[in-house]
């Protein structure tokens, strides 16, 4: 508990940095399952890019009532990939870490 309370405030230092309030109501994001894989989308909070090309980015929004937050840190190398029969490359990066938080009613 202890350490998603330091997560939950370290998300709300980078939201305020970029200008986001952690008080307000965050967009819906959706959880989803199909063939033992979830997906978690979330609109994104903020991001940034070091002069390494790293990139981190912070998801924010509200899933079945409650709020989360992910932050993901990506690696600096990057490899394409094409995608057949569509005018579309994708660029692919190792995540370093990812975070997940729920927020809670301080006391």
């Amino acid at each position: 508990m202890k350490y998603l309370a330091i997560g939950i405030v370290l998300l709300g230092i980078v939201a305020s940095i970029f200008g986001l309030s952690f008080a307000s109501e965050p967009p819906a994001g959706r959880l989803s399952q199909e063939d033992g894989f979830v997906d978690v989308e979330l609109p994104i909070a903020s991001s940034k890019t070091s002069g390494d090309r790293s990139l981190a980015v912070v998801g924010r929004g509200t899933v079945d009532g409650r709020t989360v937050a992910l932050a993901v840190d990506l690696g600096p190398e990057w490899k394409k990939q094409l995608v057949e029969g569509v005018d579309l490359t994708l660029l692919w990066a190792r995540a370093v870490s990812a975070r997940l938080a729920r927020r809670v009613t301080p006391f």
